[in-house]
């Protein structure tokens, strides 16, 4: 498998070199508008990458690798692990968080040199001795929030337990996240202000509260934006709501000169989950999404067809069109890819080739 990577390169996720069209030319690039693999050599496909503004985090069964900015210094690239057998990483502003292979939720500080993986937070229940171990952690900026064996929700001080559904995904945005359930409903709490909790206003929520539209249909996925979110079916549809801004949705946005004058309907907010039918150039094909991912203010999405596509804010060359044109309806853009994930500015696509 090969990591293709594009969007913001200001502290060379990617190399210059690779992205300058002379071998002489060692001038900064710091955009990426097409997709460039991170490495040269293939890599394990039992692996979790985390997009960063700043950096990038691959990780496999062996080890973790930061391309980009790390303890000070730009385009660093190297192993993170310091002897901790890591399954995921993310990051906030000052802080790597990680799950090792025990389960256990650890930390580590981004701008010290000489720091270790340390506990961040040990869990117990009343009918077992052992620690609870944790099975996904999800960042932005400045918040974490953990998922346990059980079901249970941590976003440190906060504990959600023993609620009545078992939660089996968590995802964050700049302010709102979303929950997945074992039976395939979808829950959404923080910020409501641009429709990103999808239950038909703009008013927040303090705790988890299921999105009554998306009832009955069997969410297999979930991602957030930064103020839109997006759920995936075990049908292979794509349901979308929150902010569009810059197109994020797929839905006309006046904000771009290529809507202006096409469309009747604007969607400036959707503040209830939209089947993204409509807005797809694939649609009528017999092709279903199978994964999905959000940056700050685009989309992505890969096909059973091997194909990927994305939309939405394009600022930074993260759609991967070659220019730095946001498009409000999907785009492809890569071939043979089965896996997309997004960071804020950023997209990284898995491929077999």
């Amino acid at each position: 498998m090969k990591l293709y990577y594009c969007g913001f390169n200001g502290f060379e996720q990617i190399s210059s070199k690779k992205l300058n069209d002379s071998e002489n030319d060692t001038r900064k690039s710091f955009v990426c508008c097409q997709p460039m693999p991170v490495f040269e050599s293939e890599i394990d496909s039992s692996l979790d990458v985390f997009l960063g503004w700043s950096r990038l985090i691959i990780t496999t069964n062996n080890d973790s690798i930061v391309s980009g900015y790390w303890n000070g210094v730009s385009g660093f690239c190297g192993s993170i692990s310091k002897g901790n057998s890591l399954k995921q990483v993310t990051c906030t502003e000052q802080f790597a968080v990680g799950i090792d292979i025990n389960g256990m939720l650890k930390k580590q500080a981004i701008y010290v040199k000489t720091c270790e993986w340390v506990d961040v937070l040990t869990v117990t229940s009343e009918d077992q001795a052992e620690p609870v171990k944790f099975v996904k952690v999800s960042s932005n900026e400045h918040s974490v929030i953990a998922l346990d064996e059980f079901g249970n929700i941590h976003l440190p001080p906060l504990r959600m337990e023993n609620m009545q559904p078992k939660f089996v995904d968590v995802a964050c945005g700049k302010e709102h996240f979303i929950a997945l359930t074992n039976e395939g409903k979808v829950y959404s709490w923080g910020s409501g202000s641009r429709g990103q909790l999808g239950h038909g206003s703009i008013e927040s929520n303090e705790y988890p509260q299921e999105i009554e539209v998306l009832g009955g249909i069997n969410i297999v996925q979930i991602a957030c934006g930064g103020w839109h979110s997006c759920a995936l079916s075990e049908s292979g549809d794509v349901y979308i709501w929150g902010w569009n801004e810059s197109g994020q949705l797929g839905l006309p946005c006046r904000n771009l000169s290529d809507s202006a004058g096409k469309s009747n309907e604007y969607v400036s907010i959707q503040s209830e989950p939209r089947l993204l039918d409509h807005a797809m150039p694939f649609a009528s094909d017999q092709v279903n999404v199978t994964s999905i991912s959000c940056g700050a203010r685009h989309t992505a999405v890969t096909l059973d067809n091997k194909s990927g596509w994305s939309w939405g804010w394009n600022g930074s060359g993260q759609l991967g069109t070659g220019d730095r044109r946001s498009y409000d309806a999907p785009v492809c853009v890569i071939q043979d890819v089965e896996k997309v994930m997004c960071g804020a500015w950023s997209t990284a696509w898995l491929s077999n080739q």
